[in-house]
């Protein structure tokens, strides 16, 4: 990938490219953790959306989820249990919250969060 006042760059790829008729518009250079890391925008011809006239409503709350639409149903959502990752993510960001910042504590928790949400 060549990044302008950069140059060439080697680049690692996963899932492949999500567009092939897609045009890159735009790059993202980002560094997260230890590591740099790209998030490219493609300009895509959207398919075109029919319009059926319903419109569905869905109510998130702490334990569950429900929703319901203009006719008149409704029905309740199975909300997935947080898995590992994202229970030792949570648990960083309260310790971090409490953290006095600029402290060197402080650092390795950001650092310990940005690798488990890698």
């Amino acid at each position: 990938m060549f990044i302008p006042k950069v140059g060439w760059m080697q680049m690692r790829r996963k899932g492949g490219n999500p567009f092939p008729d897609g045009r890159p518009i735009r790059a993202t250079v980002k560094k997260v953790g230890r590591y740099w890391k790209v998030s490219v925008c493609y300009e895509i011809d959207a398919p075109k959306r029919t319009e059926n006239g319903v419109a569905i409503g869905v109510d998130l709350n702490t334990y569950n989820a429900a929703w319901t639409d203009t006719t008149g149903e409704r029905g309740m959502l199975d909300v997935p249990k947080l898995d590992k990752k994202e229970i030792r993510i949570r648990r960083y960001q309260r310790k971090l919250a409490r953290q006095q910042k600029g402290s060197n504590r402080r650092r390795v928790t950001k650092r310990k969060i940005a690798k488990w949400k890698r």
